[in-house]
């Protein structure tokens, strides 16, 4: 499992991913968090940062909030 906390509309020209802990992200996307853009943005940046499918990434909790727990299905 893998925590995030997420910054959305953030003031970055880009979007950004930093590694806090071990589990632990700090994600930053330009996208608004409206019907789930947001969500599907940081989805796919936790993909490519730990090299999986974008398919094997779950949102498990924090739908509409700032810190959410993503599962990794092997």
């Amino acid at each position: 499992m893998k925590k995030v906390r997420v910054k959305a509309r953030a003031s970055v020209r880009k979007n950004s991913i930093r590694k806090l802990d071990e589990n632990y992200y700090l994600v930053c996307v330009t996208e608004a968090p409206e019907k789930g853009k947001a969500n599907e943005a940081i989805q796919k940046m936790l993909a490519r940062e730990l090299n999986i499918a974008y398919t094997k990434i779950t949102l498990l909790k924090g739908h509409k909030s700032r810190d959410k727990l993503f599962v990794i299905n092997a």
